[in-house]
């Protein structure tokens, strides 16, 4: 029990462990750097006081033209030196050569004794007559099978032996040429030695000579050793000092790795409380769920549709004709008022009846004719409340009990059904709303809803159609052009921010890059504006980086895009970041402003904002480490505030314009100092998410820099 209770608080540490990761901060780049720089020029001035110590001991040496007995008494020496070294030289290598023939002469001997152990004769010439004896006697002996394959056996072993001897031979051969070529070597040996006796005796000679010299000169060679161990003390130092420049790079890139990891430990606890928060909700969920379906099932079945049809008999009994006692009283009390007055016949006017119907009616004709049942004009949300219930309104006024008994037989209907089940409730409603609606054609064109989205009014005459309705106006673009926002001056929500915008394209607020510093431009090579831009930065404007490639053609549009967007704000610095592998490619794109591009559906190019060549990738490999990205290529648009923090990130392609995104308008309150825009958190789309765990093939790498090419 006490084993199990241990165990549990175990896990509960490890558990608080993993949920509380220590925090790491971002090491500053900047900071080491300027560290570094500090260690460099303190090795810059260590390497030139070696410099002048050296200067002084060759002077002291008799270097760089200095003239006298010394100077020419050392420079004898230096050359009996170097002839002592030749001599060394050829010495060792004929050294080499005889203890390379020494041991091939020994394998070759060890070969021989092995091979020989296994020989009964020397030489061939006796394998050579014990061949011919046996083949004597297997050709003119009698002998039985057996003793046959033993003497066929012994023969091809003395055949095989044979070769042996032979190479024995060869190998004795050898070994006597090795030898006398070794004896050779000793000759050439023992004359270098005699040559390397005779340099140091000439070199102790010079040695006494240059003694004499100093000590006639004043002793001046004291100085010498001086200068020399002071040169070595200078020279640990730099050591010392470069030892210092691979510690910071080591403490750099761990304590880099240290907040890489503790980035995705953070990520990895902000997903899992995302997925929790998840939970809880959709836990939430099902339970206001069941409580609704729980207080449904309390509920009387087709409640609604029982009300209805009481509702129904109610309007169907109080638009019915009243009896004709009651008609005639009416009448009367009706037409108190129009007493004096004539009626109107069709007699009186038979002119009037033949323009309406085309000519005089004729006299007579039946007598006691049945008169012609009112109709009766519903309005609309009756017709609606009758098909609720699955029937037809009355069209006429003699319908109208039949009409009754067919509401009331349906109230009974529904007091024999089950209570239905309100997730089939809900789709088949669903499915009868959606196949109301009116679908779109595949040119974009709304069509008219057919007749069987209406419900059906019963039998009789159809009614007079009805004057068709004045055509809508024509839905605004979703992406209005840069020059019409333009022209519109300022922000237009219609033109540069998107009403629908997919998932895919959405920046979350969780995006990695957000909040993270924007490097220098030290690396940069500048196409255009680079004073320009510098200016802004140091000012402390609002930059935006617009990332583009000659070789990305279908990003073209964006730049027009970015550079509409740069005259609207005066108040932004834009900088563009070329992704071209060479500075050739993208300085010519440059070239192309002012030109019509008809395959883009461009009038006319601009370029109008400074714009940097990127060498080595080293501002690209930056931006993608910061934000954990595979690569970093044309079309990524990047907002940084005055503080120089990464407030927003928006990707553009071919097939995705800056109008339709929502870049323009975080721009516009970044600027007027407003609340961004915020999508909230990625939501979990059932995909492993692993990020930059290896950034370009460099892991953790905080000096790898992105060699690839975008180029096409």
């Amino acid at each position: 029990m006490a084993d199990e209770e241990l165990k549990t608080e175990v896990n509960e540490e490890e558990t608080s462990t993993e949920a509380k990761p220590k925090v790491t901060k971002k090491p500053d780049k900047q900071v080491f750097q300027r560290n570094v720089d500090i260690v460099q020029a303190q090795i810059t001035k260590l390497t030139q006081e070696m410099e002048r110590v050296q200067a002084k001991a060759n002077e002291q040496r008799g270097k760089k033209g200095a003239k006298g007995p010394i100077a020419e008494a050392r420079q004898e020496m230096k050359a009996l030196r170097d002839k002592k070294n030749v001599i060394m030289e050829k010495r060792k290598g004929l050294f080499d050569r005889r203890d390379a023939f020494k041991a091939g002469m020994e394998q070759m001997k060890a070969q021989a004794s092995a091979m020989k152990g296994n020989m009964k004769f020397s030489n061939a010439d006796d394998i050579n007559k014990q061949l011919k004896k046996l083949e004597q006697q297997h050709s003119t002996t009698s002998m039985s099978l057996s003793q046959e394959k033993e003497l066929i056996k012994e023969i091809e072993t003395l055949k095989g032996m044979k070769k042996l001897v032979t190479g024995v031979s060869a190998a004795n051969e050898k070994a006597s040429g090795l030898k006398e070529q070794s004896k050779d070597l000793g000759e050439q040996i023992k004359e270098q030695n005699q040559l390397l006796t005779a340099v140091n005796d000439e070199i102790e000679a010079q040695k006494g000579k240059l003694d004499k010299l100093n000590e006639k000169e004043g002793n001046k060679k004291d100085i010498f050793p001086q200068l020399m161990k002071e040169k070595d003390e200078l020279k640990k130092k730099i050591d010392v000092e470069y030892d210092k420049i691979r510690t910071l790079r080591t403490e750099w890139r761990e304590n880099n790795n240290l907040w890489f990891e503790y980035s995705k430990v953070l990520r990895a606890q902000k997903q899992k409380e995302w997925d929790e928060e998840q939970a809880r909700r959709q836990e939430e969920w099902d339970k206001k769920q069941e409580e609704i379906a729980a207080e449904e099932a309390k509920k009387e079945p087709w409640e609604a549709e029982k009300h209805l049809c009481d509702f129904l008999v109610e309007y169907l009994e109080r638009i019915a004709p009243p009896k004709d006692n009651t008609v005639v009283e009416e009448k009367k009390e009706e037409t108190k008022h129009l007493e004096g007055f004539k009626a109107y016949s069709k007699k009186d006017n038979d002119m009037d009846e033949f323009i309406v119907f085309g000519g005089k009616s004729k006299k007579g004709g039946k007598k006691n004719k049945k008169k012609k049942a009112a109709i009766i004009n519903h309005d609309l949300d009756t017709i609606q409340t009758f098909a609720q219930v699955d029937l037809s309104p009355p069209l006429t006024a003699d319908d109208i009990t039949s009409s009754i008994d067919e509401v009331k037989a349906k109230k009974a209907w529904y007091y024999e059904q089950p209570r239905p089940d309100p997730a089939k409730k809900k789709e088949a409603e669903a499915a009868k709303s959606s196949s109301n609606k009116p679908k779109k054609s595949s040119g974009g064109k709304q069509k008219l809803p057919g007749m069987d989205a209406f419900p059906e009014l019963g039998g009789g005459a159809a009614p007079k159609p009805k004057a068709a309705p004045a055509a809508a106006a024509a839905p605004a673009p979703a992406a209005a052009a840069p020059a019409a926002a333009a022209s519109a001056g300022g922000y237009s929500p219609n033109a540069y921010h998107g009403k629908e915008i997919p998932a895919d394209k959405l920046t979350y607020s969780d995006e990695v890059i957000l909040g993270s510093k924007l490097p220098g431009f030290e690396t940069v090579d500048w196409l255009q504006g680079e004073e320009e831009a510098l200016a802004g930065v140091a000012a402390g404007k609002t930059q935006v980086i617009i990332f583009w490639g000659k070789y990305a053609k279908g990003d073209y549009k964006l730049l027009v895009h970015a550079s509409d967007l740069n005259t609207r704000f005066p108040d932004v610095q834009f900088i563009g970041i070329s992704c071209d592998a060479e500075r050739a490619d993208a300085a010519k794109l440059l070239t192309k402003i002012g030109t019509a591009m008809p395959e883009q559906a461009i009038d006319s190019f601009d370029l109008n904002f400074p714009s940097a060549y990127d060498p080595g990738k080293k501002f690209n490999g930056h931006v993608k480490r910061a934000g954990m990205y595979g690569s970093v290529g044309p079309g990524m648009c990047l907002i940084v505030d005055t503080y120089n923090n990464v407030v927003w990130k928006e990707q553009f392609s071919a097939a995705w314009f800056m109008p339709q995104g929502q870049f323009e308008e975080q721009l516009r309150r970044v600027v007027d100092s407003e609340k961004l825009l915020n999508n909230g958190a990625r939501p979990d789309d059932g995909e492993d998410e692993e990020i930059a765990c290896e950034v370009g093939g460099d892991e953790f790498d905080a000096f790898a820099d992105d060699d690839g090419t975008g180029d096409y």
